[in-house]
């Protein structure tokens, strides 16, 4: 994910890597990891609107005895720590007290702006993990995932790759948006890109075939879709298409016509799940 987290901190804010070489395992979706990053480098970079230090550390934690921190209380054990920290401020320079609340699940109502926090805390707490949050201090706020470390890879589940992931490469940002912000309503994972280059990065960075639908703007500026389509499949042979655009007289493709609603998208995308691989 080293090119989408890089692309979504921007151009200002510099990003750095420090990842355990030998890899760390734990018993979590792969695309729930990929959501609960994701999320906290949108966070991070909200945190720093005028640029600054992005660093995503993984490493394993051996704690002897318990790790008591400022919202709680973390067993000891083995732990697989993901770390995002940054030289902004989440919280003005001072995490507020229902940040516990939030993060142990007890939070009564949580605000808007934390929506984000929210959904991570709840993947991390189903995964029997811990989130611990540091902000204040002069470097800025540090953020570490703790999940339960395990011996050895786990036994791939049948269920593992069921969770499918859509790609949206449409070039109006309106209409990306708002497609993205449906899909994910209804309970899909999305990626966006806004060009063919950006799309193919995309899905090479991007392991196993959790994105299974790929919808394109078949008016993409400098791109021709058919062969973003072809070369797409080339790298996700099970990968399954939907045109996007807007009706033309004597066209007779097969496209997802635009203006369309929220149940037509959600039917053309159901639809090709539940089509056989086109290879």
């Amino acid at each position: 994910m080293r090119l989408l987290v890089s692309r979504i901190a921007g151009s200002f804010i510099q990003v750095e890597f420090a990842l355990d070489p030998a890899g760390l395992w734990v018993s979590v979706e792969s695309d729930r990891v990929e959501q609960l990053l994701l999320s906290l480098v949108v966070r991070a970079s909200d945190a720093m609107p005028l640029g600054g230090k992005l660093v995503v550390t993984t490493r394993l934690w051996q704690l002897a005895r318990s790790h008591r921190h400022a919202h709680g209380v973390l067993p000891a054990g083995r732990w697989a720590t993901l770390r995002v920290a940054d030289t902004g401020s989440w919280f003005e320079g001072r995490a507020p007290a229902q940040l516990t609340g939030l993060m142990t699940g007890t939070a009564e109502e949580v605000p808007t702006s934390w929506t984000d926090l929210a959904k991570v805390a709840s993947i991390i707490r189903r995964a029997g993990g811990h989130l611990l949050v540091e902000e204040g201090s002069p470097t800025g706020t540090e953020v570490v995932v703790c999940l339960p470390a395990k011996d050895s890879p786990a036994r791939p589940s049948p269920a593992s790759d069921n969770t499918p992931a859509i790609l949206v490469v449409e070039g109006d940002a309106w209409m990306q948006t708002t497609t993205a912000h449906v899909l994910r309503r209804a309970g899909y994972g999305v990626l966006q890109a806004d060009h063919a280059t950006g799309a193919l990065e995309l899905l090479r960075g991007v392991t196993g075939s959790c994105i299974r639908v790929m919808l394109v703007d078949v008016d993409l500026a400098g791109d021709d879709a058919r062969l973003l389509s072809r070369a797409a499949q080339n790298l996700k042979t099970n990968l399954q298409v939907i045109y996007v655009g807007r009706a033309r007289a004597g066209s007779s493709e097969d496209l997802l016509t635009k203006p369309f609603t929220a149940g037509e998208l959600l039917l053309a995308v159901a639809r090709r799940l539940g089509a056989p691989s086109p290879r």
